[in-house]
């Protein structure tokens, strides 16, 4: 809940709770690049810092990191929630919807209304994103920021926008869980997008309008 007036200082000023050596960040000029080595140096991070409503960092394999620790506040994550922060991206073990019968989707203005195929309820959710999208934004998953989709109606939870792809692979294999992935890879890789919210708007509705189908799937997942 603190706040810094020399932004590039943030990872310096809080390396010592962490455990970390504030020359080993002191050696990077801009907030970015402190940043990125500062995630580095302390390897195990909550797995919801890609949830955070934030501005990221735009390095490749870190596009789910913000920019800033002081601008998301508390994270939603007990602390045994953890994720890895590595080189070519963040690893950790995540739940998603994949949007498989339809490929790579084009974000609408008014964000996205979705079911999940056999689902324990018949829930409708809709999905919006933290800022706007660019023009040529795509995605064909949403990463859940906990291992289901909110139970009740009117309920909300923090998710990611990511895209996956490995998807159009397993097109075959839409019904059947156990084999939707890549056989024989440990991880998947999956890119990300932007933070975004998902809302479980009632039960057995039936909206008017075209509505997306997903799979729900929890995999052990590497952002980049």
């Amino acid at each position: 809940g603190r706040a810094t007036s020399k932004a590039e200082d943030e990872t310096v000023a809080i390396s010592g709770l962490v455990d970390v050596s504030p020359k080993d960040i002191l050696a990077h000029s801009s907030v970015e690049d402190r940043m990125k080595a500062f995630l580095l140096l302390v390897h195990d991070v909550p797995r919801g810092l890609p949830f955070a409503s934030s501005e990221k960092l735009a390095f490749e394999g870190f596009r789910w990191a913000p920019r800033s620790l002081t601008a998301i506040g508390k994270l939603e994550s007990e602390s045994d929630e953890l994720a890895r922060c590595t080189p070519t991206g963040l690893e950790g073990d995540y739940t998603f919807i994949g949007f498989v019968d339809d490929g790579a989707l084009e974000w609408g203005h008014n964000g996205m209304i979705f079911h999940v195929r056999e689902a324990e309820n018949n829930s409708v959710y809709a999905i919006v994103l933290d800022a706007d999208p660019s023009p040529t934004f795509h995605f064909n998953a949403i990463l859940l920021h906990g291992s289901s989709l909110p139970p009740l109606s009117g309920a909300s939870g923090n998710c990611a926008v990511v895209f996956l792809p490995f998807l159009k692979e397993v097109h075959n294999c839409v019904g059947d869980s156990a084999n939707f992935g890549l056989q024989g890879q440990d991880r998947l890789v999956c890119e990300y997008g932007a933070s975004a919210s998902v809302t479980n708007l009632s039960l057995d509705r039936e909206p008017s309008g075209f509505m997306k189908c997903g799979v729900q799937i929890r995999r052990r997942l590497l952002l980049t």
